[in-house]
């Protein structure tokens, strides 16, 4: 998972002149698992933020992402919307929204800013479109592959834990006088 979502922030940074990039992971209907944080060295401290899950009832702009399942290009947000896009600040001022779907489900979203208003472009939203399709997949796949991991472990122990008792019962019938 580490890849993927490191993979998808340089790509992204190869083609969109973001400053700062967060991958945001649904949890539960609101509730978003901040997966990855990324920034240029010199905006780190515009947009700081320790919280490792946010609300997105909190983040109209994220929650109509999420709720619309449609990307969202904002040119301004301090002229365009009165409330904050990135937990902790008024940062950014020039915004892209994009939702993670893969069967029509959301699984989080990509969200882009700059301090510059007007800096992205309907291009860069395009190209940030592009790169989400295919790491939604490799997401969903990577998120199957622990759970799979997981059921794999869980089932060895109970495999592990049935043949220590049909052991003991086999001891405990052989002990057993007849």
């Amino acid at each position: 998972m580490d890849s993927i979502l490191d993979t998808l922030l340089q790509s992204l940074r190869e083609l969109v002149p973001y400053e700062w990039a967060q991958i945001l992971l649904l949890e539960s209907d609101s509730r978003l698992f901040v997966a990855r944080n990324a920034h240029l060295p010199d905006t780190a401290k515009r947009c700081q933020s320790d919280a490792r899950t946010i609300d997105a009832t909190e983040y109209p702009l994220i929650q109509s992402v999420i709720a619309s399942q449609s990307d969202i290009l904002v040119e301004d947000t301090l002229k365009e919307h009165s409330t904050q896009v990135c937990p902790g600040s008024e940062y950014p001022h020039s915004w892209i929204g994009v939702p993670l779907i893969v069967s029509r489900r959301v699984l989080g979203l990509l969200s882009l800013g700059h301090s510059v208003s007007a800096t992205f472009t309907s291009e860069h939203l395009r190209l940030a479109k592009l790169l989400v399709i295919p790491a939604a997949a490799a997401i969903q796949n990577a998120r199957m592959y622990e759970c799979a991991k997981i059921y794999g472990a869980e089932l060895e122990k109970r495999t592990s834990d049935l043949r220590s008792v049909e052991s003991a019962l086999l001891r405990f019938h052989s002990d057993r006088p007849s």
